[in-house]
């Protein structure tokens, strides 16, 4: 008879757990400027113990009152000898207060003189000078409303007379909306209104046909060859059309200046989602280089008033519960903004004196090799904290706005032993590229060998991405005539 027994076994694992706190935390350090104040004022909405501190003075930033923390970098590398920093909030953003200065203002606040342009007003507007009835200034309207923002025409003018004659109750033909459309595409900017690539390039150059300009080979080209104008096989217009390389030449350069994006600067002047707005503020004073928080929060938000008085008063459990979350949610938030402000401050600190040389000449030639790594290890934190708060982040200096990530470079060992910065390997690069042959271009793998012979031994992979960060297109598309 066999027996049989439970044996119980013990192992020892190590598992990472991260709180989801800790997880919020790292995706606020992720935040830009103008992600975090939509983020702001979302829990300014949702949590009613939350509000705006509007008694806000300027305090020293945690950083700065922490003397442990500055003693530390004093010793190790003399850092605060080299460069200082002043508050952290330098700007309040205005949630519910216009504020000057970090003071109220006796002045009322007055918005900008100038305002961003709207285009489509102004479009309009130039058809409000066209001798044209009531009718058909509707539909015009109704077009320029449907335009997307490079000016173009997305929805075909059927689905257009249908979506219109719904929403009037009022019957249009197809044939209205093409004749709306034309009176449209003679407004400024030339080529508006255009249902795609070809027509938009065909209206600009039969406005400037107008002003007596020849556009024959242009348009020819455009109508019967926009396919392999996009590859570049010029060879095979010169077979089929028998033009001389000069002919052809001036004529892709005719196009090349045209268009495409006929509302481009227009409809970008109003899109505030994609401004730049940078997270720090560096100043040079002689050898001193000042470090500030352009928008720090550390004490923008507080507690409001009179919720203790609340929470004593219920007797429902449910709303008591209810309450004390909310305040442990606020109170987190406020501690968790003081954390990204103290956090931000110490990675760029180290950044600048990293890169002090670069910061004091403004000429990236003076860049340091630097990866997250050497950051991470000098502040004491995790290299994904600090790609978080170099990520999309900016700095205004005074040789303008720079972005974080550019001034991180690595170097690689060349033949000779000698280490290589990669910002020298990009400009060789580039200066290769200049001075190819443009009937002929190099492919990377041509790059690649013409980078060895100058002492750059680099992967043909590593020759694309570096082609790439500089907006440089691959070899058929750098063709000419």
């Amino acid at each position: 008879m066999q027996h049989q027994s439970n044996i119980q076994k013990y192992s020892q694992h190590q598992t990472i757990k991260i709180l989801p706190q800790q997880i919020q935390f790292l995706n606020l350090l992720h935040l830009n400027v103008l992600e975090l104040e939509d983020y702001i004022q979302k829990e300014l909405e949702e949590n009613l113990f939350l509000e705006v501190n509007t008694e806000t003075e300027f305090q020293a930033s945690p950083a700065d009152q922490d003397s442990g923390q500055e003693e530390q970098f004093k010793d190790d590398d003399n850092m605060d000898d080299q460069f200082e920093f002043r508050s952290l909030d330098d700007e309040l953003p205005d949630y519910n207060t216009k504020i000057e200065n970090g003071y109220e203002s006796d002045e009322p606040w007055q918005s900008p003189a100038v305002q961003p342009t709207d285009i489509r007003e102004e479009l309009k507007n130039q058809c409000n000078f066209l001798l044209i009835d009531e009718r058909t200034q509707s539909l015009c309207s109704y077009i320029i409303d449907s335009l997307d923002d490079s000016g173009l025409l997305p929805t075909s003018l059927d689905v257009l007379a249908d979506d219109i004659s719904f929403s009037k109750n009022i019957f249009y033909t197809d044939q209205e909306m093409e004749g709306a459309l034309h009176i449209v595409q003679r407004l400024d900017p030339p080529g508006i209104g255009a249902r795609n690539l070809r027509e938009c390039l065909l209206l600009q150059m039969e406005r400037h046909e107008s002003n007596g300009i020849e556009v024959a080979l242009p348009v020819l080209l455009v109508t019967d060859f926009m396919d392999v104008l996009g590859t570049h096989e010029y060879e095979v217009i010169k077979r089929q059309l028998r033009v001389s390389d000069e002919a052809l030449r001036q004529a892709v350069a005719y196009i090349k200046d045209l268009n495409p994006r006929p509302l481009r600067g227009f409809s970008e002047a109003g899109n505030f989602n994609n401004t730049i707005t940078p997270e720090y503020v560096i100043e040079i004073e002689g050898n001193d280089i000042f470090v500030t928080l352009a928008n720090g929060r550390a004490e923008i938000l507080r507690l409001s008033e009179g919720f203790d008085a609340l929470l004593k008063k219920t007797n429902d459990k449910k709303a008591e519960q209810f309450i004390r979350k909310k305040m442990e949610d606020a109170n987190w938030l406020i501690e968790a903004l003081r954390q990204r402000d103290d956090t931000m401050l110490r990675v760029i600190r180290v950044i600048v004196l990293l890169q002090r040389d670069f910061f004091l000449s403004g000429n990236i030639k003076a860049l340091q090799p630097m990866i997250l790594r050497d950051v991470a290890e000098y502040v004491g934190l995790d290299i994904s904290t600090v790609s978080r708060v170099t990520s999309s982040k900016y700095a205004q200096s005074p040789f303008g706005i720079i972005g974080l990530k550019a001034l991180f470079t690595h170097t690689f060992t060349g033949q000779d032993g000698k280490e290589i910065n990669n910002q020298d390997v990009q400009d060789c690069l580039t200066e290769i590229i200049s001075n190819e042959n443009k009937s002929s271009p190099l492919n990377d793998t041509e790059i690649c060998s013409q980078l060895a012979e100058r002492g750059f031994p680099v992967a043909r992979r590593t020759v694309a991405k570096y082609r790439e960060q500089r907006n440089i297109p691959i070899a058929p598309l750098r063709r000419n005539v």
